[in-house]
């Protein structure tokens, strides 16, 4: 599997809305493992590495002041940000995904870190010369574990804007939920154009459509039988107006 591509970093701050830091230009992982040795009769008889902390080293093309006030506690006063040695960065969750290519074909990885911490990162300044060199700003994460254990998150799409989706809802950024399709029985010429889990904004409508919707002998969103909801002129079912999550089983 080779990785490549970084984007979307998203971070809520605790008790606060979700925002989208800036766009990602990389997001570097160190983890840091407390480990225990005991020797018995001349050899090692128990070994114990555990999660300590970690720590993300990440770069964005930008941080704007109001970002910057919520991710390390800065101060924002008529356009003036102040910085001060006393500020205290908010503790919050982040989020971002990468791209990934796995025997030719392309997938998307979520990550998801439950307790965060930001430090303001160097900030670097270069004359235009004959060339022109672009700065990225530097932010580094410290990466703690939540109050059962769990210090990531991780979860994989084939399609870049469920992940996209998912690493927003992790955040709260904006409100989303999961529509999943199965299928059951179905043969030659029968079918739907989508199969899987993908992730809806708020408000929004999703659309099955069902090849030999004629012959579906049932269908089922949350356990209600649809079956009568699918449109016999286009074959479609439709979830207007999404407000919750969904598993829709349609059976020929």
């Amino acid at each position: 599997m080779a990785q490549f591509g970084a984007n979307h970093p998203c971070f809520q701050p605790e008790g606060g809305a979700g925002i989208v830091i800036g766009r990602l230009v990389s997001a570097n992982l160190t983890v840091n493992l407390a480990t225990g040795e005991q020797y018995a009769d001349d050899s090692l008889a128990e070994f114990l590495s555990e999660f300590s902390s970690g720590s993300i080293a990440m770069e964005t093309d930008d941080i704007t002041d109001d970002i910057a006030s919520i991710i390390y506690g800065a101060k924002v006063n008529n356009g003036v940000v102040t910085y001060n040695k006393n500020d205290n960065a908010p503790r919050g969750c982040l989020a971002y995904y990468k791209a990934l290519m796995r025997h030719g074909k392309r997938s998307f990885k979520g990550y998801y870190y439950p307790q965060v911490s930001a430090v303001l990162g160097n900030d670097n300044a270069q004359t235009r010369g004959s060339s022109i060199t672009f700065n990225a700003v530097s932010t580094t994460f410290t990466v703690f574990a939540d109050e059962n254990g769990a210090w990531r998150f991780t979860k994989e799409f084939s399609e870049e804007a469920s992940c996209r989706a998912w690493v927003e809802q992790m955040t709260h950024v904006e409100e989303f939920f999961s529509v999943t399709v199965t299928v059951q029985g179905a043969e030659a010429g029968q079918g739907v154009d989508f199969q899987g889990t993908m992730m809806y904004a708020k408000g929004s409508d999703f659309v099955l459509g069902i090849e030999g919707h004629a012959q579906v002998t049932a269908a089922y969103d949350n356990g209600v039988d649809v079956t009568a909801l699918i449109t016999s002129g286009s074959g479609t079912y439709t979830v207007f107006d999404i407000s919750k999550n969904h598993t829709v089983a349609i059976i020929f």
